[in-house]
């Protein structure tokens, strides 16, 4: 299954979602863990990525070490040399389609949970998940 760096990220919280409801079955629960396990793949590579970009476009101080500032709600944020620059290369990472292997989730491994799935989660599943009965 072919995917954007994007679509995979927001899958995979849809998926965290599912997974945490109570009338999922076991079997339905084994194979979520199965498909996050291929996405965390594709998302701790990504994360490297955006960390290298964040390295390459951090202003420096004269240690040459990222300089700081701090945000309105009291968090940090890296300076950056060419903040629109980095905006770009970003959203290239995230377009990025890469390859996760497995078998997309199907409705019957869901059990009765398949019936508090929105159709937002089903869309943003997209190629991960399959209908393999009739929907309720």
């Amino acid at each position: 299954m072919k995917a954007s760096i994007a679509r995979i990220q927001a899958a995979h919280a849809v998926l965290q979602q599912i997974g945490e409801q109570e009338e999922v079955p076991v079997r339905g629960r084994y194979r979520i863990y199965q498909l996050s396990r291929e996405f965390m793949q594709v998302l701790e590579a990504a994360d490297q990525l955006r960390d290298q970009l964040l390295e390459e476009f951090a202003e420096k101080d004269q240690d040459g070490q990222p300089k700081y500032i701090s945000t309105e709600d009291g968090g940090v944020e890296v300076t950056l040399t060419d903040p629109v620059a980095f905006r770009e290369r970003i959203a290239e990472l995230m377009s990025t389609e890469e390859e996760v292997e497995g078998q997309p989730l199907r409705a019957s491994e869901l059990g009765e949970a398949i019936a508090k799935i929105s159709p937002a989660q089903l869309v943003t599943l997209g190629p991960f998940f399959e209908w393999d009965e009739e929907p309720r």
